[in-house]
Protein backbone atom coordinates (compact mmCIF):
# COMPACT_ATOMS: atom_id res chain seq x y z
CA UNK A 1 0.00 0.00 0.00
CA UNK A 2 0.65 3.51 -0.44
CA UNK A 3 1.78 5.61 2.21
CA UNK A 4 0.16 8.86 2.24
CA UNK A 5 2.41 10.93 3.96
CA UNK A 6 3.46 14.44 3.01
CA UNK A 7 4.77 14.45 -1.19
CA UNK A 8 7.73 15.82 -1.52
CA UNK A 9 6.92 17.43 -4.77
CA UNK A 10 3.90 19.75 -4.03
CA UNK A 11 4.59 22.91 -3.99
CA UNK A 12 2.38 25.59 -2.20
CA UNK A 13 3.30 28.45 -4.69
CA UNK A 14 1.70 26.40 -7.59
CA UNK A 15 -1.80 25.48 -5.80
CA UNK A 16 -3.73 27.96 -8.20
CA UNK A 17 -2.09 26.31 -11.46
CA UNK A 18 -4.01 23.12 -10.34
CA UNK A 19 -7.53 24.36 -10.36
CA UNK A 20 -7.14 25.61 -14.14
CA UNK A 21 -5.91 29.73 -12.74
CA UNK A 22 -2.49 30.95 -13.99
CA UNK A 23 -0.92 34.46 -13.08
CA UNK A 24 -1.86 37.56 -15.31
CA UNK A 25 0.93 38.14 -17.29
CA UNK A 26 0.14 42.24 -17.13
CA UNK A 27 -0.81 42.24 -13.17
CA UNK A 28 0.09 39.06 -11.78
CA UNK A 29 -3.09 38.39 -10.35
CA UNK A 30 -4.91 34.91 -10.12
CA UNK A 31 -7.22 34.53 -13.52
CA UNK A 32 -8.72 31.70 -15.59
CA UNK A 33 -6.43 29.90 -18.02
CA UNK A 34 -8.45 29.78 -20.49
CA UNK A 35 -9.95 33.23 -20.43
CA UNK A 36 -8.36 35.92 -22.68
CA UNK A 37 -9.37 38.85 -20.24
CA UNK A 38 -7.90 39.99 -17.00
CA UNK A 39 -11.14 41.17 -14.92
CA UNK A 40 -8.49 42.15 -12.55
CA UNK A 41 -6.31 44.84 -14.93
CA UNK A 42 -9.01 44.84 -17.85
CA UNK A 43 -6.62 43.46 -20.16
CA UNK A 44 -6.81 41.11 -23.18
CA UNK A 45 -4.60 38.14 -22.94
CA UNK A 46 -4.09 38.50 -26.79
CA UNK A 47 -5.35 40.03 -30.38
CA UNK A 48 -7.19 37.04 -30.84
CA UNK A 49 -9.38 37.31 -28.25
CA UNK A 50 -10.32 41.34 -28.88
CA UNK A 51 -13.54 42.16 -29.45
CA UNK A 52 -13.60 43.48 -33.26
CA UNK A 53 -13.83 46.89 -33.54
CA UNK A 54 -16.33 48.71 -35.37
CA UNK A 55 -15.15 49.99 -39.12
CA UNK A 56 -14.60 53.76 -38.66
CA UNK A 57 -17.14 56.14 -40.00
CA UNK A 58 -14.66 57.66 -42.48
CA UNK A 59 -14.09 54.14 -44.50
CA UNK A 60 -17.31 53.15 -44.37
CA UNK A 61 -18.03 57.06 -46.29
CA UNK A 62 -14.96 56.56 -48.81
CA UNK A 63 -16.31 53.16 -49.82
CA UNK A 64 -20.10 54.69 -50.17
CA UNK A 65 -18.62 57.85 -52.47
CA UNK A 66 -16.58 55.13 -54.61
CA UNK A 67 -19.04 53.35 -55.25
CA UNK A 68 -21.43 55.97 -56.14
CA UNK A 69 -19.21 57.77 -58.64
CA UNK A 70 -18.48 53.74 -60.39
CA UNK A 71 -22.41 54.01 -60.75
CA UNK A 72 -22.77 57.54 -61.96
CA UNK A 73 -19.57 57.42 -64.11
CA UNK A 74 -21.07 54.10 -65.92
CA UNK A 75 -24.81 55.78 -65.98
CA UNK A 76 -22.61 58.80 -68.35
CA UNK A 77 -21.42 55.54 -70.39
CA UNK A 78 -24.75 54.73 -71.62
Amino acid sequence: MRDFEEDDDWDADNEDEDDGYVPCPYCGESMYEESGYCSSCKQWISREDQPRKPMPTWVFALIVMCIVSLVLSALRGF
